[in-house]
């Protein structure tokens, strides 16, 4: 009995130590196969749809502050774009080569494209460059944009102009589309609005390249100017759209004047842009220069050239007497940067004839006109709509 309680408990010990064996040799066979899949092959933990950021495709957000000091956020660049100015937005994008992202305009920049209206009597170099900016549909005066023909367009930004921060707020809490304010009111070579469209369309080089080529084409002036005493320079007024039917008025702002060597005379402490005066006032202030906004095109009711001469007030100023009057294009349905940088080179010539004997203002201005709107003989054009002066 003893004898088979001995075996029993024998056999139960070989068996536990079998079993014990084969675990450790079970553990031992799966050790290296953990040991090749960690840690290049071991699986990504779970997500739940959420991206850490180790997918380097998600794009940040586009931030823009425009022109009121706005902060915008846009997930990608705008695809989608109606213009809500006067022209400058639809402008721009054509300088930027983008114009095909535009969706939707101002009744304004129809005007401007089909040389409809106000249109005629001004020079607009986008109706030659992007005729195709007509066929597009119109949301609207660029001050009373139609809410549900916006809606209707789904854009992904809205462009605003003179409305400035109210409008943006108000088109903004109405449509829920991000708005971008591009224009200011006054004479301020407006680079700004190249860095703010150059981000909202994913074009900073392109907007960089246009920026640096306007600022090394106006140095050609400045390097010049810039060495003149203050008491030597020359005096200028610039009466800004001459109807006879309402007082004079001119732009106390407007660089192209100071890059060119000139005292803009309407210039105030104010910083104020456009304002009204009398002719009176104009005589009193006596300019060695006027310079006229052209709207010959226009026909009757706008001032010319020949008006001002025969005028009886302005008969004895020193412009009238010295033959110092020209015309110039100026701004017309918001700034035309391209347009500023050719009046640079053209007024210093007229202000400084020795200083700037071998400036050939006629080529830098198709030379200018083609960089950024990417058409030849545009200057030609605007020369002879304008009236500008010619040195040929």
């Amino acid at each position: 009995m003893k004898l088979k309680k001995r075996l029993s408990l024998l056999l139960v010990v070989l068996l536990l130590g079998l079993s014990l064996t084969g675990c450790a040799t079970t553990q031992t066979a799966e050790q290296p196969q953990e040991t090749e899949q960690t840690p290049a092959q071991s699986p990504k933990p779970e997500t739940s749809g959420q991206n850490d950021g180790a997918d380097e495709t998600v794009q940040s957000p586009i931030i823009i502050t425009d022109i009121e000091g706005r902060t915008i956020e846009l997930e990608k660049p705008a695809e989608r774009i109606i213009d809500c100015t006067a022209l400058g937005g639809s402008r721009v994008l054509v300088q930027l080569e983008a114009e095909d992202l535009l969706v939707g305009v101002s009744d304004n920049v129809l005007s401007a494209v089909n040389n409809q209206g106000m249109g005629q009597s001004a020079f607009h170099p986008v109706s030659i460059a992007a005729p195709q900016l007509a066929e597009l549909p119109v949301i609207g005066k660029y001050n009373e944009p139609n809410i549900e023909t916006i809606m209707s367009l789904d854009p992904d930004v809205i462009l605003i102009g003179w409305g400035g921060e109210e409008q943006a707020e108000s088109l903004l809490k109405q449509t829920g589309i991000p708005t971008v304010c591009i224009n200011r009111m006054d004479g301020h070579f407006d680079y700004d609005i190249y860095e703010i469209m150059g981000k909202v369309i994913g074009k900073e080089d392109k907007a960089k390249e246009l920026i640096t080529y306007a600022e090394e084409t106006i140095s050609v002036v400045t390097d010049v100017t810039d060495e003149i005493p203050e008491e030597e320079k020359k005096s200028l007024y610039f009466w800004i759209y001459p109807t006879m039917e309402s007082s004079p008025r001119s732009n106390g702002i407007y660089d192209a004047f100071d890059y060119a060597g000139a005292i803009n005379v309407a210039s105030n402490d104010e910083g104020i842009a456009l304002y009204e005066m009398t002719k009176e006032q104009i005589a009193a202030w006596d300019a060695d220069f006027i310079f006229l906004q052209s709207y010959i095109a226009a026909g009757s009711g706008f001032y010319t050239c020949e008006n001002i001469k025969d005028d009886p007030i302005m008969q004895n100023t020193q412009a009238v007497m010295n033959g110092n009057v020209y015309y110039l294009r100026g701004p017309i349905s918001d700034w035309d940067t391209a347009i500023e940088v050719t009046e640079v080179l053209y007024v210093a010539k007229i202000l400084y004839p020795d200083m700037f004997a071998d400036l050939d203002v006629e080529a830098y201005g198709e030379e200018i006109m083609k960089t950024f709107y990417g058409v030849d003989g545009l200057y030609a054009k605007m020369s002879e709509f304008v009236g500008l002066y010619n040195w040929d």
